[in-house]
């Protein structure tokens, strides 16, 4: 029998090893984890009140490699989690960057928060999966105001004593066209600075967006000042020089 030279296996060897590098190069890298999900430029910053804006997904995958590729083709779904949110599409396929966007508007209540979640049903076992939750405060719009009206202790014979007070109104800028401004929540909160520097802290009713608050009397001369709202409904301030 001939002997195999060295250099022939050596060198049969070799071609081996470059055929499976170069078979290791061209052959596509599959998935092996699950989609991952998150939000895209996401700040929750709140929206005023009737406003829209986009709420954009970006789903990637890991590879063999450890590499995160974006998963084009995926199904998401945007679920409205409560009826002061309304969502354009509900659904969408994300595109060849791995991202899906739909458009939120929000509801004309400040206070009542927008609430999304973003779900997907996994092709082969058919689980359903809730992967991110959204939330972003509604707060009144930009032309929303507050004004009041402030009101000395009295006396006459007539109708006798009457208490220093103040009463408020708070217009949200929220109203649709001609129609009716909504009512704030109860328990929105109202802050009085009166001139003393002392705090005097009530809620509006839910009832109604007006509110007769009684003070003390005998208040110096200053300036009174009102705050309504809080970061969850936005904030109107009022003050006047008694």
């Amino acid at each position: 029998m001939r002997p195999i030279s060295t250099v022939s296996v050596l060198a049969a060897s070799a071609c081996a090893l470059a055929a499976c590098s170069a078979s290791d190069a061209t052959a596509p890298v599959a998935s092996v984890a699950a989609p991952r999900f998150a939000l895209v430029n996401e700040t929750g910053t709140p929206m005023a009140c009737n406003a829209s804006a986009p709420v954009t997904v970006s789903v990637t995958t890991l590879d063999r490699r450890g590499r995160s590729t974006p998963s084009a083709g995926t199904v998401v779904s945007f679920r409205a989690m409560n009826t002061f949110t309304d969502l354009f599409a509900g659904v969408g396929i994300t595109n060849a960057n791995g991202q899906v966007s739909d458009q939120i508007t929000a509801g004309r209540v400040p206070g009542r928060p927008i609430e999304v979640e973003v779900r997907s049903v996994e092709a082969v076992t058919g689980v359903a999966v809730t992967h991110l939750s959204l939330t972003r405060a509604v707060v009144m719009g930009a032309s929303a105001k507050l004004e009041g009206a402030f009101f000395r202790e009295s006396s006459s014979p007539i109708i006798g004593s009457t208490p220093a007070s103040v009463t408020l109104l708070v217009t949200p800028g929220c109203a649709l066209g001609a129609g009716p401004e909504p009512i704030l929540m109860a328990d929105t909160p109202v802050e009085i600075t009166l001139t003393t520097g002392a705090l005097v802290n009530r809620t509006l009713t839910g009832s109604s967006n007006a509110l007769t608050v009684f003070l003390p009397s005998n208040l110096p001369s200053g300036v009174l000042r009102v705050k309504v709202g809080s970061a969850a409904t936005g904030i109107v301030q009022w003050e006047q020089t008694i």
